[in-house]
């Protein structure tokens, strides 16, 4: 179901198809050859070549059909259906339009049209063609898939879900392909638990890619199926071994579980094939701290500001670590750094007051915890309260 389905149009097509290629092409040659003019044995012979699939001698038939008979409706459309083939979809276009004119007017041909219309990113006009082809047909399934993939790359995903929803209303054994493109679908609307069920469906009609995988293990992760997630993302490494995203998103699922060595060993290989991105130092800086390893803590945190010195989330942390190991004067200028950043932040003022508290700077102290506690941080208002009654 995934691939479009072009179709030589007539009873008389197929009949000529069925024949032996070389038998056919032979007879109607000789035909040819004594002179005749006439539109059907053009037509005959070029739906044998359709069938043989040479589409330029397709198309060199069919110019003559047409060029015998004008109004030769069939013959526009196996020749639409031959300049597809070649990748010629504009012209494929123009001769769908053709064929529809001279009466051609079943489902099969609205599809063909809309497939042409929508490669040519005429998503719109696409859409329209394969509405016109179920109004024809209500069971096309084609036209479902191909309706339901133009919504997807129109992004209106809830457009897209419905008419992949509609495949399995008619109770058809959905291929890959379709599950895929319905979990995407799914992903995107942010419906991670349904995207994880159609992706799985795909993986088990044997759609193993990475971008499938991908998609799964973070529709797993953000469902909190962490060990699904897990065994998605080794499954997506398998495709590519050196994806700095893929080892990041299993460190968050390993930290989940709390597996902290294996999250530790995946942000490390994160950062081997990423050193810009800041992410990975700043959930190391987590696990440190989770485990008290609060000097490794503090060179991740360094290292996240580094690459991101206005990163205040990263400054407030590395304070943090420093406070604990009583460097209150270096700990005072981190979070008074994060406060120029983030001047809404009361959490922030109040360990800034308290590193000044330390430092026996107590006016300083007392204008942190003033600020917090007009910012309406409760442990700013009550250590202002405590040691800074007026």
């Amino acid at each position: 179901m995934a691939d479009e389905q072009l179709y030589v149009g007539t009873d008389s097509a197929d009949q000529a198809a069925s024949r032996l290629f070389q038998q056919v092409v032979g007879d109607l040659s000789q035909a040819i050859e004594k002179g005749t003019n006439d539109a059907q044995v053009y037509y005959e012979r070029g739906c044998s070549y359709y069938e043989g699939k040479k589409w330029d001698l397709t198309v060199a038939d069919m110019d003559e059909a047409i060029r015998s008979k004008a109004d030769f409706g069939e013959a526009y459309y196996v020749r639409a259906d031959a300049k597809f083939r070649q990748s010629n979809h504009q012209g494929a276009i123009g001769d769908y339009d053709n064929a529809i004119g001279n009466g051609i007017d079943e489902a099969r041909i609205y599809n063909n049209r809309g497939k042409a219309k929508q490669i040519l990113e005429q998503y719109e006009a696409a859409v329209e063609d394969y509405s016109q082809s179920l109004n024809r047909d209500p069971e096309y399934a084609q036209a479902y898939t191909n309706r339901g993939e133009t919504y997807y790359l129109m992004e209106d995903f809830a457009s897209s879900i419905e008419d992949f929803r509609s495949l399995e209303k008619l109770g058809l054994q959905l291929d890959g392909e379709t599950y895929a493109k319905m979990g995407k679908a799914y992903y995107a609307t942010e419906r991670y638990p349904q995207a994880g069920v159609y992706f799985g469906n795909a993986t088990e009609q044997e759609i193993s890619t990475k971008e499938v995988w991908e998609l799964k293990g973070e529709s797993e992760l953000y469902s909190k199926n962490y060990d699904a997630s897990i065994e998605s993302f080794q499954n997506a490494l398998q495709f590519d071994s050196r994806d700095p995203k893929l080892y990041l998103n299993r460190a968050f699922a390993y930290m989940y579980v709390g597996e902290y060595l294996l999250a530790m060993a995946d942000l490390k290989k994160s950062v081997q094939f990423d050193a810009q991105n800041p992410i990975p130092h700043l959930n190391m800086a987590y696990i440190n701290e989770e485990e008290e390893n609060y000097r490794a803590a503090i060179e991740n945190y360094s290292a996240v500001i580094e690459l991101e010195p206005e990163n205040h989330e990263a400054l407030y942390g590395r304070g943090s670590n420093k406070f604990s190991q009583g460097e209150y004067e270096s700990a005072a200028y981190d979070f008074g750094k994060a406060l120029e950043l983030a001047p809404d932040k009361g959490d922030y003022a109040r360990s800034l007051g308290n590193a000044h508290y330390q430092r026996e700077e107590y006016e300083e102290a007392c204008a942190a915890w003033k600020k917090g506690a007009d910012l309406g941080d409760r442990g700013s208002e009550t250590s202002y309260g405590r040691f800074c009654g007026e």
